[in-house]
C-alpha cells in the first residue's frame, strides 16, 4: 500500500504520503486497499490482452499453413 510505483523499495516520500493517504476512519484503508487491488486487476488484464493480441497474430499464419489445409480438406463435412 505504502510503495506506490512498486519498486519494492520505500523512500521516505513514499512513507509518509502513504501514512497521510491511510490516516483517517478505518474505510480510508479499505478504499486504498481495494484500489490497491484494482491496479493489480488493470496489470493483469493487460497482460492478458497483450497475450490475446499475440494469438490473433499467430492464427492467421497457421491457416496459410498447407498441412492445416490438407487436413481441412480430410475432415468430414459437418452437418
Amino acid at each position: 500500500l505504502l510503495d506506490r510505483d512498486s519498486s519494492g523499495v520505500l523512500d521516505a516520500d513514499e512513507f509518509l504520503s502513504g501514512c497521510l493517504r491511510l490516516r483517517g476512519p478505518a474505510r480510508a484503508l479499505d478504499l486504498q486497499l481495494v484500489m490497491c487491488e484494482l491496479s493489480e486487476q488493470r496489470r493483469y488484464m493487460m497482460r492478458m490482452l497483450q497475450t490475446l493480441n499475440g494469438v490473433k497474430v499467430v492464427a492467421p499464419k497457421l491457416s496459410d499453413d498447407p498441412q492445416m489445409q490438407q487436413q481441412k480438406q480430410q475432415e468430414p463435412a459437418r452437418e
